[in-house]
């Protein structure tokens, strides 16, 4: 998701790049994983992006609006990625 978060295609005011402004300052030996990262996005609403494939070399990014942090989520954008 990294190299993701440097594309143009990357919205800034997604809730990923929120989260990640809000710990940017953490320790980095504490940082959060994957698990942790999609755990912590439950909490809000709103545009985020999921990595939902990883098998290299294809990385597929699924961009999806999460309508609570109960609810589901309704895909909007899905964006394969090579490396």
């Amino acid at each position: 998701m990294e190299y993701f978060e440097e594309s143009f295609l990357f919205d800034r005011s997604s809730n990923n790049n929120v989260l990640r402004m809000q710990t940017q300052h953490a320790d980095p030996n504490l940082r959060m994983g994957r698990l942790e990262t999609e755990n912590e996005l439950k909490r809000f609403t709103g545009m985020e992006y999921a990595l939902v494939h990883s098998q290299a070399p294809l990385f597929v990014i699924q961009q999806r609006d999460r309508l609570s942090p109960t609810e589901g989520m309704h895909p909007s954008s899905i964006f394969p990625e090579r490396f």
